[in-house]
């Protein structure tokens, strides 16, 4: 493709053409990696423009819109950033527009064809207004400069793309064992890294993580995401969770709160403890309200203590499709207009939905399915397509509004860590048992695997024992009940006399930790000689605020305290949403479980509860063997 032929097929428009003559660059590449391959370090434009040398950018938002700043050749350059048009795999645009500095206008595509030998072709566009003849000049003598930066960053990303992408390239820095980035307080991050050590003996991530605080830049620290960092650093997610955590109430780190926006995923509330969440937020940007108290309204993260570094977000460019990688298509369509998309993308489910508006339609992609072409009318809610992959999807804006077409992906973000994930990590609820709900406030936290432990002959066990032998029993019994809740991934709801309510996040491991109880405590624990029974249930649960701690409602806790009339000493009672989950029942199969011998329990204000009663034991663990799996979210 020669400029000529791309200025054809993109002509300017004229409403910028007044302004003045433009300058435009088209650059072509071989690329030695796979349109896939090479996608994901593509939308990263914030890295691309530092690896080209640019300057840093500061963004703000007002109204909506995203205005931008930063220096070039120290001139302050400062625009209003157009909203990005994209398609999966084919091409991305960007426009600014100027109202400081050596342009008036700025458009920019990238363009990825496949070429044989699971290659591609990249074709660059740089379009300019310049602002003045000076500028005219200057942009008209960097071509060739340009045009060689770019070919050796491309170059550099072809070889990244050449591993799995595990996220963003500026996401993690060198690691360099001590090389310690200025800004920071040396001297407090050992003194706490020496604390750290005290409290966490044997935590293998405790020497990398300080590494990467040592190592990191201003944007690595600015917000940190426990689920991408421990995929990226190769660590166990439980163990530098917990890392964190302790970093936290050791004055290294804050813990935030955040308010995400359901549509484009952006942080739009932010702080530093539940009480202060907010139930409603909105987002100028999709223009939508949200309930932040929803079961995906809210994601944990970290950040550096300002004492120990003030950082600030560090972008070198909005970088929108990479910040919005659930987004596959993005694409503004003029009213009364159609516009259309070549679905690049794999087999999966994905939501259609027009901006600004919270409806949508579902488009499931398949091979099996016929590869028929889609018409989507802005109009449309509720419907379901169907097609296969490398079909046409046509977007069709009948309205008299410019409209933006989106499509994404219908799951949530796999690297979010959730109120739920910290509600079931017993480390938290440890460390920060003054974190509490507002009151009449409740957060959404999804499906619980929910478990009531009862201490069988409890009074018996006062009257034979006495109280202070008694007492001293059952905190023996809670502290042990405490340490199986960790190691299996669960954490300890709260107490109620000499019962537990606990709270897993995966079902499988609930079920082991319950036969690790009845293991234990058979009666003949020389600490706590005392006999349980469990029961467990599965379902959609609220977390709340009771007596200024962070607790469980609805109907699965209810029900499954209730079923404790139907257990005896050593049963694990649990209902038909426990044992039907996939992991528990392959695992019952494996040990020839009978799953035909159930029976009804009349639970008062519910009705009729089909249960299973299980009698299993767990081989005791040495006090320091690896845990088990499960607990992650």
């Amino acid at each position: 493709m020669t400029l000529s032929d791309y200025l054809q097929n993109n002509p300017w428009p004229e409403k910028w053409l007044t302004l003045g003559a433009p300058v435009d660059y088209l650059f072509t590449y071989d690329v030695n990696a796979s349109v896939d391959g090479i996608w994901p370090h593509l939308t990263d434009t914030s890295a691309i423009n530092r690896a080209l040398g640019l300057s840093r950018m500061k963004f703000s938002e007002k109204g909506g819109r995203l205005f931008g700043e930063n220096r070039m050749g120290g001139m302050l350059q400062q625009w209003e950033e157009v909203p990005w048009e994209w398609e999966y795999g084919k091409e991305m645009r960007a426009e600014r527009i100027y109202s400081r500095g050596i342009a008036r206008y700025v458009r920019v595509r990238y363009g990825l064809e496949p070429a044989p030998g699971n290659r591609c072709r990249l074709v660059l566009y740089l379009g300019w207004i310049p602002r003045d003849r000076k500028g005219a000049l200057l942009l008209k003598a960097a071509r060739g400069t340009v045009g060689r930066r770019f070919g050796r960053v491309f170059a550099g990303m072809a070889g990244k793309a050449a591993k799995p992408i595990e996220f963003s390239i500026a996401e993690l820095p060198s690691l360099k064992t001590g090389a310690l980035k200025t800004g920071a307080d040396s001297k407090k991050i050992a003194a706490i890294h020496e604390r750290l050590r005290g409290e966490l003996p044997g935590n293998e991530s405790l020497d990398r993580f300080i590494s990467y605080i040592n190592a990191a830049d201003d944007g690595e620290l600015y917000r940190m995401r426990p689920v991408a960092m421990a995929r990226a650093l190769q660590l166990d997610f439980n163990a530098l969770l917990g890392t964190m955590l302790h970093a936290t109430r050791a004055g290294l780190l804050n813990l935030s709160w955040d308010s995400v926006c359901p549509h484009c995923r952006g942080v739009r509330g932010r702080t530093e403890h539940l009480w202060d969440i907010a139930p409603r937020e909105n987002c100028a940007v999709c223009g939508i309200d949200f309930d932040a108290t929803g079961l995906n309204g809210i994601e944990v993260s970290f950040r550096i203590n300002p004492e120990i570094k003030k950082v600030a977000e560090v972008l070198y460019c909005s970088a929108e499709p990479s910040k919005k990688s659930h987004i596959l298509i993005q694409k503004p369509v003029p009213a009364g207009q159609v516009r259309t998309a070549d679905l690049f993308f794999g087999a999966g489910v994905y939501r259609l939905r027009v901006g600004g508006r919270k409806m949508y339609n579902l488009l499931e992609v398949r091979e099996l399915n016929r590869q028929a072409d889609i018409t989507w009318n802005e109009k449309d809610d509720g419907e379901q397509f169907e097609t296969a992959p490398g079909a046409a999807l046509r977007m069709k804006n009948g309205s008299i509004n410019d409209l933006t077409f989106i499509v994404e992906r219908e799951g949530e973000d796999q690297d979010a860590l959730r109120p739920r994930h910290l509600f079931n990590f017993q480390d938290f609820r440890d460390l920060f048992s003054k974190e509490f709900l507002s009151l009449g406030l409740s957060l959404d936290v999804g499906v619980q695997n929910v478990m009531f432990i009862d201490v069988v002959r409890s009074s018996a066990l006062y009257n034979r024992e006495g109280n202070s032998r008694a007492f001293a029993i059952m905190r023996s019994f809670f502290s042990k009940g405490h340490d199986i809740a960790k190691r299996y991934g669960g954490a300890i709801i709260k107490t109620m006399g000499d019962a537990l309510l606990l709270s897993f996040g995966e079902p499988l491991p609930a079920l082991k930790a319950a036969g690790e109880f009845t293991t234990l405590f058979d009666g003949t624990d020389r600490e706590a000689p005392v006999e349980t029974r469990i029961t467990i249930n599965r379902g959609p649960c609220l977390a709340v605020n009771l007596n200024s701690s962070i607790d469980y409602f609805g109907q699965p806790v209810n029900v499954v305290a209730k079923l404790q009339q139907y257990a005896g000493a050593g049963d694990i009672v649990v209902t038909g949403p426990f044992i039907e989950d996939p992991s528990v029942h392959a695992y019952l199969s494996s040990k020839k479980f009978n799953f035909d011998r159930s029976k009804k329990a009349d639970v008062k204000g519910v009705g009729e509860v089909a249960y299973w009663t299980i009698r299993m034991k767990i081989r005791r663990r040495p006090e320091n063997a690896a845990p088990p799996e499960g607990g992650t979210p």
